[in-house]
């Protein structure tokens, strides 16, 4: 009975420990997504600046998706919609010089670690992570013809 006891309480914090991990390695990606959107693409159009934030975004949120089975869904949005990647944007009024780069894994779905019969309650059904940042002048949207 003590083993049990010991057992599920010890099973219990590794979950959680890999749910927080993730969580937060879902920020990290966010976050250098965005922070990537700043380097200077060669161009001065938001897609070119998207592609590079959804690249690294994703490449930093790797492990989550090869460890859980599932990689984790990266969208890039500008104040016009979606530039990169998949999925939608969160709908927050974005500025003519920002970009959003939102992450997300399913892992109620794809979970890092097996959870036993009944603790798919006590877990989240997905983790998802947002960063923006503001371009400054540096942003030209392609011209309209």
């Amino acid at each position: 009975m003590v083993f049990m006891v010991f057992f599920l309480v010890v099973y219990g914090l590794l979950t959680y420990g890999f749910v927080f991990a993730a969580q937060q390695q879902l920020n990290y990606a966010a976050e250098e997504g965005a922070r990537s959107a700043l380097h200077w693409q060669g161009g001065r159009q938001l897609p070119l600046r998207a592609g590079l934030a959804a690249s690294h975004a994703g490449t930093q949120a790797d492990w989550v998706g090869r460890m859980g089975g599932s990689p984790a869904v990266v969208t890039v949005c500008g104040p016009a919609g979606l530039l990169s990647g998949s999925g939608a944007c969160s709908g927050v009024p974005l500025e003519a010089d920002q970009l959003e780069v939102m992450v997300r894994y399913a892992y109620g779905a794809f979970p890092l670690v097996p959870l036993l019969p009944g603790m798919g309650v006590l877990v989240p059904d997905s983790l998802s992570s947002r960063a923006s940042v503001r371009i400054g002048g540096q942003a030209d949207q392609p011209a309209a013809s």
